[in-house]
């Protein structure tokens, strides 16, 4: 076309800012979305998986990321094999890096991945390893129900978080059996050490504690 990489790369910016292409420059630079079906497809059947059983033995991978939201990249081609055509275009680590920049996913080392949504709806039964340790916060949205997604994607953030000086250290809480709208963190950085549960009750967002001491409750 003739044009410069200036003129191409502000073309890109334009053209996603009007939302007809997608293009993500520090994640995925040399992938362009004219289409949403690759990306949605990919996410849509990794989501679902976690929904039905497999028809083959190997149960293992299905029931981590159903119960705990969690999924190696080894499990992708299990799940992806039909769309593999375009592998060379959209590979597998372009997928995981536009889960990470969307915030849908995130990596939480040793080639792991937690993504929430994946998750059951169902809540799991009455957990033992959860004791209150005081009363729970409650964050509103002005009133009205939350966002659609801001439940996860809060979720997704906090894991983000990288261990500073100045900021708390959040890690998944692995030992228990998770859902979509209650899920558990570990405060792995603080001068009170202990449990997360945060729970979605659609108009508000419960912030649950636990920990060996009352103490610092009012922090």
């Amino acid at each position: 076309l003739g044009m410069g990489r200036s003129e191409v790369e502000n073309a890109l910016k334009f053209f996603d800012k009007v939302a007809l292409l997608l293009h993500y420059p520090d994640d995925v630079p040399d992938l362009v979305f004219t289409k949403m079906n690759p990306l949605v497809s990919r996410l849509s059947m990794l989501i679902t998986s976690s929904f039905i059983t497999p028809g083959s033995c190997v149960t293992a991978p299905y029931d981590r990321l159903r119960q705990k939201g969690l999924f190696n990249k080894s499990f992708l081609p299990t799940i992806f094999e039909d769309l593999y055509e375009s592998k060379e275009e959209f590979s597998d680590d372009d997928f995981l890096k536009l889960l990470e920049c969307l915030k849908i996913a995130v990596h939480i080392g040793d080639d792991v991945y937690f993504l929430p949504s994946a998750l059951s709806l169902e809540p799991p039964s009455n957990d033992p390893s959860f004791e209150l340790s005081c009363v729970p916060l409650a964050f509103t949205w002005g009133g009205r129900i939350l966002p659609h997604g801001f439940f996860l994607t809060l979720v997704v953030e906090l894991l983000r978080q990288q261990e500073g000086e100045d900021n708390l250290h959040f890690e998944l809480r692995k030992d228990v059996t998770q859902c979509r709208q209650e899920i558990q963190l570990i405060v792995a950085k603080s001068k009170i050490p202990g449990f997360l549960k945060m729970v979605n009750r659609k108009r508000w967002i419960e912030i649950c504690y636990s920990c060996s001491t009352t103490r610092y409750c009012s922090d």
